[in-house]
């Protein structure tokens, strides 16, 4: 660089050239940093593989160093580079998956959440509902009787407003109304469903937890289900000994690519394993004829 410099009549001292090449090198990696962020977000995992392969971030910091000594110290130091790149591309890699995984985890739990807050503002509304409903239905039933007996005292007109009520599938009042809509949805597809639900109010499960674990089952049921030609979704829940166990089965179509998409199905069983995990439990499904299995158990403290 001196030498280049000096044909046009310019000399600097080695220490300024030093200085020089040094904010050049560090502008150049802030630079690099920057864009490599970019990328990675960008671009899939076997992409900036083959960038952290090309362009070793170490050894292009070291440069400066490299370039100032002996020819025999600079192979060694080269190749110790290459060597250190070598050995700790897996770890930076590993750490580039992590980052990747726990970002998708993380977006994953926020959508959780943001359903949980919806589940509880219709369960409010729901409540709401209920109320007026239970009122008109005993006004018109009293109607309803004291036209077709006008001389009929009204001690004696039954409550008929319970036959009129939604069913309700258990006391928890999160897991009551996921169930309900589930329901209703279901139903609204032509799909036939038996509920079989023996569940206390409180079993120890976090609620965006118990809204997690049941709004994926029954959603990937009701997915599958409406496929096929006599659909049916079967779901059983128990509750003994501090264990939760979940049983439920659907029809499902013999090829059903959608359970091989992570767009579909994958998202939904990573958070049900994981969920199985927090809690010591297990979560495994099967696929048998034209039926879907899925069979989730977790230990929880009431």
């Amino acid at each position: 660089m001196r030498v280049f410099l000096s044909r046009y009549g310019i000399y600097l001292s080695k220490t300024t050239v030093y200085k020089y090449r040094k904010k050049a090198l560090n502008l150049a990696a802030v630079i690099m940093s920057k864009k490599l962020d970019e990328y990675i977000y960008e671009k899939d995992t076997q992409t900036y593989i083959f960038f952290f392969l090309l362009f070793p971030i170490s050894g292009f910091l070291m440069s400066g160093m490299i370039t100032s000594l002996k020819s025999k110290f600079r192979i060694i130091l080269i190749g110790s580079i290459f060597l250190v790149d070598i050995i700790f591309l897996p770890f930076i890699l590993k750490l580039i998956r992590d980052a990747h995984l726990e970002s998708t985890l993380d977006t994953l739990q926020k959508e959780v959440k943001k359903e949980l807050d919806y589940y509880n503002t219709l369960e409010n509304q729901l409540a709401q509902m209920r109320k007026i409903r239970h009122d008109f239905n005993n006004q018109l039933q009293t109607a309803y009787m004291l036209l077709e007996n006008p001389n009929l005292e009204i001690s004696s007109i039954p409550d008929y407003s319970k036959l009129l009520s939604t069913p309700q599938f258990c006391e928890n009042k999160i897991l009551d109304f996921i169930l309900q809509s589930s329901y209703s949805h279901a139903k609204e597809l032509g799909i036939s469903l038996d509920f079989d639900v023996v569940l206390p109010d409180s079993i120890g499960v976090e609620n965006i937890d118990l809204c997690s674990i049941f709004s994926n089952l029954l959603n990937n049921a009701i997915h599958a289900a409406q496929k096929t030609e006599n659909p049916f979704i079967s779901l059983k829940i128990s509750y003994s000994n501090n264990k939760l166990i979940v049983e439920l089965s659907n029809t499902t179509l013999e090829k059903e690519l959608e359970y091989r998409d992570p767009k579909f199905h994958g998202y939904r069983l990573l958070i049900l394993n994981d969920l199985a995990k927090k809690y010591n439990g297990n979560f495994s499904t099967q696929k048998k004829e034209g039926i879907f299995y899925a069979y989730f158990s977790i230990f929880v403290h009431s």
